[in-house]
């Protein structure tokens, strides 16, 4: 078959393919505006070219852009293209979103703002952008009837529809028959006898943990489903911290007041994050796991690498968190000190919790990651990261209220009361992480004896 019998015999296919929802869902609202104003199918026959010449552009670029990505890529690093793209931008419309401040539209404003904001919005901001074209031909087809202006942006339309599809054309011609051959063929990449980084880091205080290390952070790196998921994690950073900014404040006391829930809050974020992420570490090990069991090495060292792959980064967020709300906040010295160390005991106290939980109550048996934390033992884990929280929360109630009283002058800054409340708070951090652990690993040497 040559070139031009294909394109004609595919791309039907792929418009329809690309346009029947927008169709479906962006087409009852000028029939229904059509026959509310009395327009009749005049106006129906008007906006029928203008829609179809608009969404033509966007899959005309859509289908060449794909075959360049399918002829400078191999076709198994395609799909990880695109999954990183659509969450970069997925996280950056996140980013843009909050920081437009859509709070601002529930409060009390004057109706000329109002008004203001309405116009602003049904001006096109670029003349040279083919919805700008479209919306004009619209309001004057609606107005004007097919006059002049329909004219003259429709055929604006047209001609940008027809430099897509020359482009595209183009492409097909050059790219599609080359990336069709080597669709099923991948980059080889020649690895390099020894080993690797991580191992040779590692290697230098345990070289068994730095295997384990090594393994996963390659089993990581080479799970676009995983590691792309960071674009949303660095998206609720920002938005976490930009909230914390934004939030209304007034006076030493309640600038502190909101630090102290914000360890709270910055302690559910972290077990969500353990949750998902630290949870199904044992269960994702599936079939492979054996390997370990049936290898001459002590379990507690998979534990302690599996702990350290998930500590460093939780630890991380738990920093960057800490240390930039409460900035931003105007908290600084002994409160900063306090609230940013207790951030860090959570996040390793909730690593074991949730790495330990996950050995207990594994599931080896599912066809998608996000299935395990859902299970009884997830729900289980979530449920007793929720309590140690509260607890935490509580135990530091006495220092803050300590250093509130020491402020004021009624109070010592050091007591009884509040050196207990640490105690009790780093006791029963240690005791989250390290009941689990030690049940979890078990639980594992059971496996073991049953191997």
């Amino acid at each position: 078959m040559d070139d031009e019998r294909l394109d004609r015999a595919r791309s039907p296919k792929n418009d329809k393919n690309s346009v029947w929802m927008i169709f479906v869902f962006g087409a009852p609202p000028f029939f229904a505006y059509g026959q509310r104003m009395g327009h009749g199918w005049k106006f129906i026959a008007g906006w029928a070219p203008v829609f179809f010449l608009l969404v033509s552009i966007p899959v005309f670029i859509g289908a060449f852009l794909g075959m360049i990505l399918m002829r400078i890529l191999p076709a198994s690093r395609v799909s990880q293209a695109v999954s990183f793209i659509s969450l970069a931008v997925a996280s950056l419309i996140i980013i843009l979103f909050r920081m437009s401040r859509p709070e601002r539209l529930f409060m009390d404003v004057p109706e000329e703002q109002v008004m203001d904001f309405v116009q602003a919005m049904t001006i096109p901001e670029s003349p040279l952008m083919p919805t700008s074209w479209a919306t004009t031909a619209i309001v004057n087809l609606s107005t004007e009837g097919t006059g002049s202006a329909y004219w003259s942006n429709l055929l604006y339309l047209a001609g940008g529809s027809l430099i897509t599809l020359a482009a595209f054309y183009i492409i097909f011609r050059l790219f599609y028959f080359k990336s069709l051959a080597t669709v099923d063929e991948g980059q080889v990449r020649k690895e390099r006898a020894g080993i690797s980084r991580t191992e040779r880091l590692m290697g230098r205080i345990d070289p068994i943990m730095g295997s384990y290390l090594a393994k996963d952070v390659l089993l990581f790196v080479r799970d676009p489903s995983r590691w792309t998921q960071l674009f949303l994690l660095g998206a609720l950073v920002v938005l976490y911290v930009y909230n914390a900014y934004s939030f209304p404040l007034g006076g030493m006391f309640y600038r502190n007041l909101v630090a102290f829930m914000n360890l709270a809050i910055s302690g559910f974020v972290l077990s969500a994050l353990c949750v998902r992420f630290v949870f199904p570490s044992v269960s994702l090990e599936g079939r492979s796991l054996w390997i370990t069991l049936s290898s001459p090495v002590s379990m507690r060292r998979f534990f302690v690498a599996k702990y350290l792959f998930s500590a460093a980064p939780l630890c991380l967020i738990s920093f960057i968190l800490s240390i930039s709300t409460n900035y931003v906040l105007g908290v600084r010295g002994d409160m900063m000190v306090l609230f940013t160390g207790a951030s860090l005991a959570m996040a390793l106290a909730l690593t074991g919790l949730s790495l330990g939980m996950g050995a207990v109550y594994p599931r080896f048996n599912f066809e998608n990651e996000a299935q395990i934390p859902a299970s009884a033992g997830g729900v289980a884990s979530m449920i007793i990261s929720l309590g140690y929280i509260v607890g935490m929360v509580v135990f530091l109630a006495a220092p803050v209220y300590r250093f509130f009283a020491y402020r004021m002058g009624s109070a010592t800054l050091t007591s009884t009361d509040s050196l207990l409340s640490l105690a009790g708070a780093g006791i029963m951090s240690m005791l989250v992480a390290g009941i689990p652990l030690a049940a979890g690993l078990r639980k594992v040497g059971d496996w073991t004896s049953q191997r």
